[in-house]
């Protein structure tokens, strides 16, 4: 499972005829960008610009009205059913829980609907697309509406009891891979900067964040008790779907985040550093300074 991967936002193209529509087409493409630059293009245009964020808050507001919360074990239950002869457009078993449930050999029931997303055989990236409006290209492994419903509503329960039995995370975290607030996607982090900057290598194209977050799910803490090889090699933390970040300046940074980046900084270059590919930039210690964007839980 690789949790600290990237995700490009969905927005829908606009006419051809607007100046921006290179720039709404690249985001929709599977490529390398710099979001922020990007909006700050988008923003030059008004009119275009905050029609289509109101046009991508409707789409997640009619979401939402699919993703009803799951009220009681019983309805759990017959969801999680569901979930188990999930399908996929084709027809095809899109997700299947057996060889997970070996691994999980004592799980609760109701940290079955966590499964999709982290464990051996997951498709969170499936989940991330479907919240993001991305099309799946191939019919063969994109799942049938109600498939993917039915696995971010069990999610969703379950990623509650998980909060019940452990209690949510405060305190910074760390990504490698795109971020992008208030995407309505879920985001996989790790507590350790130091396995954010060296996840697969340092990549010169990928985007590395700290979060300051408050309403973190403890994955970890469930992957302890599960005595599972990913706690350790992940420390992983998941950001909610519904969680909202504002980017904070370096200005805005108190002492206890400086000092949290510095260190970050200092993995990254390490990581660069150490990096095989010979033709990757080599970061010093304030090109990572430079490189890492700071967020806040609102």
């Amino acid at each position: 499972m690789k949790i600290i991967q990237s995700y490009n936002p969905s927005y829908n193209t606009i006419s051809k005829k607007s100046n921006i529509t290179q720039t709404v087409i690249c985001f929709n493409q599977k490529k390398s960008f710099d979001f922020y630059k990007g909006l700050n293009s988008l923003a030059s245009n008004n009119i275009a610009f905050h029609g289509l964020i109101n046009s991508e808050e409707q789409r997640l507001k009619k979401l939402e009205k699919e993703l009803v919360p799951i009220k009681t074990p019983a309805e759990y239950k017959e969801v999680l059913n569901r979930i188990f002869n999930s399908k996929t457009l084709m027809g095809n078993t899109f997700w299947s829980p057996e060889n997970d449930l070996i691994k999980y050999k004592n799980i609760k029931k109701s940290y079955i609907g966590l499964l999709p997303y982290c464990g051996g055989q997951d498709v969170s990236f499936e989940i991330n697309s479907f919240l993001g409006g991305r099309e799946i290209k191939s019919e063969y492994y994109a799942p049938q509406r109600q498939s993917i419903i039915d696995i971010i509503r069990g999610l969703d329960y379950s990623l509650n009891k998980l909060d019940k039995d452990f209690g949510q995370y405060k305190g910074i975290v760390y990504r490698k891979g795109v971020f992008v607030p208030n995407s309505g996607q879920f985001v996989s982090c790790s507590k350790s900067p130091k396995i954010a900057a060296g996840f697969n290598g340092y990549d010169p194209d990928k985007q590395y964040s700290m979060i300051l977050t408050k309403t973190g799910h403890k994955i970890y803490d469930f992957q302890k008790k599960m005595k599972n090889s990913y706690a350790d090699e992940e420390e992983e933390i998941l950001l909610s779907r519904k969680s909202r970040h504002s980017q904070l300046l370096n200005s805005q940074l108190d002492e206890s985040l400086l000092k949290a980046k510095k260190y970050f900084a200092e993995c990254l270059a390490v990581e660069s550093k150490n990096n095989s590919n010979i033709y990757t930039k080599k970061l010093t210690f304030y090109e990572a300074m430079d490189l890492i964007k700071v967020f806040k839980e609102i």
